[in-house]
């Protein structure tokens, strides 16, 4: 198991540093922003727009490693990233050895469990999720160590503050973490164990204050999270949730099982009947084992269904449903498969979803767009810091946390705009509809004239996500272009 593990540092490593993945991230430049504005300005809010706006949730582990690599001398974002990223590989790496160890605690064929943890690893589009500088790779790594605890069953004093840590920093992942102690609550009551529920419920609560009071202690602005809220909430109805299950049972859990989405490979599971079935196959293991964990009073088997309701049921309230928002349950999903087997059945069972996660990485590789992206964002990034050098302009762009990577600058935001204050130059990037309709509120923003609009010849593609709920999974790929106005405030009249 040491040389396979070994082997997978080195295709990560390989990854990290000799691909250009790091160009076709998202939430990853968010987070640097984040940082840089605090190593800035002192205050916790995204950089990546001028004024900076206020951060959207609490899941913001990953700056702190932003923060410590700039302290140690780290200014490079590029390096950040790379830096970051190879940490999240090692923290795979554990995963898959964490995983290993939850699979024979239900005493799981050794060998059987060894490849089920093994594809953990080799799925592309845990190379596209995890080995991003987000904090995905860290939570899936608290999140499988605590479940450990939990199943191994051994509440000692020691296992006991190792969860209340986890508990206290894993809403700074991500919020969702909670339900890993929320569902061993609710198994201990449900097993009329009341002192254990007692415990795991007190570490529901101490998730669910931490963020509130670390915001009150380092003074967090999380209004940007209150709003987005009450979108969310004003969206719910009974076609919401009609929407919502269907899209998980058709799409979510099908790709959280295989390993294989859309946004990652360029493969659809389609039609949605496929996904459909294989949904129901998956969670008629599910309620085989629901049914054996009740029966027997297997209280470890029971708090592993009762994780994966409570997950699938919290993903209901998200108004997006992306499967990483799942990602979780992804190794969890094939325990289900192996413990419906015994023996020979096992391992069968085993390498035939070993062999269905290979097939699905090579595909990924085959077919992604993502490499091509890769390589007009880092081309276009090269091209326009060199026609930008020494340029004094003002940047607004569609995409502010994409840019503030590739430009390495903040964007105005449109409404703040002023007239007066403006430089001599304004560089617009975004979809041709943005840029012409910025183009127009610029020459209504007041004294100021556009002299000249120079469409520039670089530009790469990108996604524009729907924010209706119902049509998230359509993205478009559009084109991103670059114009370059030259500007008269009228200050010289």
């Amino acid at each position: 198991m040491l040389s396979a593990l070994v082997a997978c540092v080195g295709f990560f490593v390989y990854l990290v540093l000799f691909s250009d993945f790091i160009y076709i991230q998202y939430d990853a430049y968010y987070y640097a922003a984040i940082a840089d504005n605090f190593l800035s300005n002192g205050t916790i809010r995204d950089g990546s727009s001028v004024p900076p706006l206020p951060v959207k949730t609490p899941q913001n582990a990953i700056v702190i490693a932003h923060i410590i690599l700039d302290l140690l001398g780290v200014e490079s974002l590029t390096e950040r990233l790379v830096l970051i990223a190879f940490l999240n590989s090692l923290s795979l790496v554990a995963s898959c050895y964490v995983l290993f160890r939850i699979a024979m605690v239900f005493d799981i064929d050794r060998q059987a469990a060894f490849l089920v943890s093994l594809t953990l690893s080799l799925s592309f589009y845990y190379h596209m999720v995890l080995l991003q500088a987000i904090n995905d790779a860290l939570f899936l790594l608290l999140s499988l160590f605590a479940i450990y605890l939990i199943v191994r069953g051994r509440c000692s004093r020691r296992c006991m503050v190792m969860l209340a840590l986890i508990a206290a920093v894993i809403p700074f992942f991500r919020v969702a973490g909670i339900l890993v102690f929320f569902s061993a609550f609710v198994t201990h009551l449900l097993l009329r164990q009341y002192r254990h529920s007692m415990l795991f419920l007190a570490l529901v609560a101490l998730g669910a204050i931490t963020p509130f009071v670390t915001s009150g202690v380092l003074g967090v602005d999380y209004s940007g999270f209150g709003e987005r809220k009450d979108q969310i909430v004003g969206l719910y109805g009974i076609q919401f949730f009609a929407d919502h299950l269907w899209r998980t049972v058709s799409i979510s859990v099908p790709e959280a099982f295989v390993r294989l989405t859309y946004f990652t490979t360029g493969i659809a599971i389609r039609p949605a009947a496929v996904g459909f079935l294989i949904s129901i196959t998956v969670m008629g293991f599910v309620v085989v084992a629901v049914l054996r964990s009740w029966r027997n009073k297997d209280a470890k088997l029971l708090y592993l269904c009762i994780f994966v309701a409570a997950v699938l049921t919290f993903f209901q309230l998200h108004t997006a449903q992306p499967t990483r928002y799942i990602l979780v349950l992804s190794p969890l999903l094939p325990l289900f498969l192996l413990l419906a087997f015994r023996g020979k059945e096992q391992l069968l069972a085993a390498r035939g979803f070993f062999a269905l996660c290979v097939l699905v990485t090579i595909a990924g590789i085959a077919v992604s767009e993502k490499p091509g992206e890769a390589w007009l964002k880092k081309q276009y990034s090269a091209d326009m810091k060199a026609f930008l050098e020494n340029k004094d302009y003002l940047l607004l762009s569609y995409f502010p946390r994409v840019t503030y990577f590739l430009l390495e600058k903040p964007t105005q935001q449109l409404e703040y705009l002023d007239p007066l204050a403006t430089p001599g130059n304004i560089l617009v990037v975004g979809p041709p509809d943005y840029v012409n309709h910025a183009i127009g509120q610029i020459a209504r923003a007041g004294p100021i004239e556009v002299k000249s609009a120079e469409l520039l010849p670089g530009q790469f593609f990108d996604y524009r996500k729907n924010t209706d709920a119902a049509a998230y999974f359509q993205y478009d790929r559009i084109p991103i272009r670059s114009a370059w106005l030259t500007i008269d405030t009228g200050s010289g009249k």
